[in-house]
């Protein structure tokens, strides 16, 4: 069953008097529970689509139909609501409040929502993450592998449909790539979700059920 359908997407920046052409009718089906790899080089256009896909930026054209609803054909309460409850963002430079605990960054985006349910699921996700020992360390103290660890966590809070995961091993080393690609994968299979990730990376793609190229703005 289809979860999300993107439908000849195009997107176009303009700069210095010149269009610039990142994305051209790309069409992209998501199923409920699939994992699927977008492959592409830097400034290919994989996290602007990602964008696209998220809710955060409006494509040139086409349209992203997400459970039988054009998003944005939608008013901006309903892009809200899509973009705090059915998405979770995974970004490469973690994105994690500096100022805030290790709990405290997992528990933020439940605040919105007012989620009752959210001290048992960040409890849950604490163990899945192996971050019981970190619940009250800030940002400054982890490595960058516990900090996309947590911001996995924090992706995953609110139960979203949807992990968007733009580029989630680009700061980490080898070996610190593989553990979080693992308990990546493990939570998704735990909480039975749907991710799109976008990487230059085969061996990250290779995680995922099916695979993209992004080559001049097409979809291959």
């Amino acid at each position: 069953m289809s979860l999300l359908i993107a439908k000849n997407i195009n997107k176009k920046f303009f700069l210095h008097n010149k269009t610039i052409d990142v994305l051209e009718d790309i069409s992209l089906s998501v199923n409920v529970e699939e994992s699927i790899a977008i492959m592409g080089k830097s400034g290919s256009g994989k996290s602007s689509l990602l964008h696209i896909l998220g809710g955060l930026d409006k494509p040139c054209k086409g349209e992203v139909i997400f459970k039988k609803n054009s998003i944005y054909n939608q008013n901006k309460k309903y892009l809200s609501n899509y973009r705090n409850n059915q998405i979770g963002f995974i970004f490469q430079s973690y994105h994690l409040l500096p100022d805030l605990t290790v709990y405290e960054n997992i528990i933020l985006p439940s605040s919105i929502l007012n989620n009752k349910n959210a001290k048992s699921t960040v409890s849950e996700l604490i163990d899945i993450m192996d971050l019981g020992c970190r619940i009250n360390h800030k940002p400054h103290e982890l490595s960058g592998g516990e900090k996309q660890r947590v911001a996995i966590a924090r992706s995953l809070v609110n139960s979203p449909a949807l992990i968007l995961a733009d580029e989630p091993t680009g700061n980490l080393d080898e070996d610190s790539s593989k553990h979080v690609l693992n308990y990546l994968f493990q939570a998704i299979n735990n909480y039975s979700k749907s991710i799109i990730l976008v990487t230059h990376s085969k061996y990250v793609a290779n995680y995922c059920n099916k695979k993209y190229d992004l080559i001049n703005g097409m979809l291959v």
